[in-house]
């Protein structure tokens, strides 16, 4: 963060500008088809239901949530992929 605005510090001294809303904490887990799963990513499992990953502080775990429901997202779980995420779909809808 500098001057009230957040930048990606890349190779090359290039720093692009980016929302800071748009931000996300990579899990450590990929998907079913080894893609990095980061906080905020929605995921769909095999029986078509839509998810948000996110971290749950009381549990100190990687989480996954409906708005009904909610589970524990684990490392050997090659039963999601990552279909968008969170920031994208609220600028969206």
């Amino acid at each position: 963060k500098f001057d009230g605005k957040y930048y990606i510090e890349c190779e090359g001294g290039a720093k692009p500008f980016v929302e800071e809303d748009s931000i996300s904490q990579y899990t450590g887990f990929k998907d079913k088809n080894g893609k990095e799963i980061y906080e905020g990513d929605i995921v769909k499992d095999e029986r078509g239901n839509t998810w948000i990953v996110f971290f749950d502080t009381d549990f100190g775990m990687w989480m996954i949530h409906t708005g009904k429901k909610q589970g524990a997202l684990f490392a050997n779980d090659m039963y999601y992929e990552v279909i968008g995420n969170d920031y994208e779909a609220q600028k969206v809808g």
